[in-house]
């Protein structure tokens, strides 16, 4: 609450241009403009590092030019047939998922729904339709290309080393206790839950707490599990750390650089947007 209280008072700082309220239209760019009610909304979508790095009239005429350089690109979008679509943008957002890549995470669904319903995430994907239809050549990426990059960037492409194994729960440490003394004496772990009769079998994979480090075989230690009693675990496999395969991460690597491509492409038309605008500020 502290946090939100903080950002609208700096907005409103802004919104009030240090203490002067602003006129009723703020600012022009030809027949478009942007009256006092809609400035409040536009500041949401700056950026915290302009918030607060910016002084607030310059923050405004950031936030107003790129207003009016977005408002541009969708106009030519549309002409062009290209309009945002939120459907269409996650159906993209779907199809190009990045996996397999260390350091980062496949977004689950209910994120890329959400991501597509952002105006901003919506006018990136509708530009990227219009870079397929008419700049295909953005998006040929030669297999000589893929290679150099998945050579460059090895560490991108490591897969940690993957644990299975199997846990055991139980309402009280002394129980677990019980299971692995039995089978320290020798017997199995099947044969040890099915004599005790009260622990929870279930399997697991990736990394369990007291697990780090131990190899195929090796017992965890004992943990709390807050509210539901006791667990350990025991590995049965630990597949090692391998790289990813060059023609399983090539697709990945295309979209990579197919991504960087049209953002740099994205950058230049909001700037040729930006030098053929007239804006004027009246503030």
């Amino acid at each position: 609450m502290r946090l939100a209280g903080a950002v609208f008072f700096l907005l409103w700082a802004v919104v009030t241009a240090a203490g002067t309220e602003l006129p009723e239209v703020v600012a022009r760019c030809g027949e478009k403009t942007v009256r006092r009610e809609e400035v409040m909304p536009l500041l949401r979508q700056a950026s915290p590092d302009d918030m607060t790095r910016l002084p607030r009239r310059e923050l405004l005429k950031k936030v107003l030019t790129e207003h009016f350089c977005s408002e541009a690109l969708l106009k030519m979008l549309a002409d062009a047939g290209f309009s945002p679509d939120a459907e269409k943008t996650l159906e993209m957002m779907k199809k190009s998922r990045l996996d397999l890549v260390a350091g980062t995470s496949r977004l689950d669904d209910g994120t890329l729904y959400r991501l597509s319903r952002d105006p901003k995430v919506q006018l990136q994907w509708a530009f990227r339709r219009y870079l397929q239809e008419r700049r295909p050549d953005i998006f040929l990426v030669p297999p000589a290309v893929i290679e150099r990059y998945y050579r460059e960037n090895q560490q991108m492409f490591l897969l940690p080393p993957q644990v299975t194994g199997v846990r055991y729960s139980a309402g009280e440490a002394a129980v677990l206790n019980a299971l692995l003394l039995r089978v320290r004496q020798g017997e199995s772990p099947e044969l040890a839950v099915a004599n005790i009769g009260s622990i929870k079998t279930e399997p697991f994979a990736g990394d369990q707490p007291g697990t780090a480090g131990l190899p195929a075989g090796a017992w965890g230690r004992i943990i709390e599990i807050p509210g539901s009693g006791y667990a350990v675990c025991r590995v049965t496999a630990v597949k090692p750390a391998a790289y990813v395969p060059l023609a399983k991460a090539a697709p990945v690597i295309r979209e990579m650089i197919a991504r960087r491509r049209a953002a740099v492409e994205l950058e230049r038309a909001l700037k040729k947007a930006l030098d053929a605008a007239e804006m004027e500020f009246y503030f």
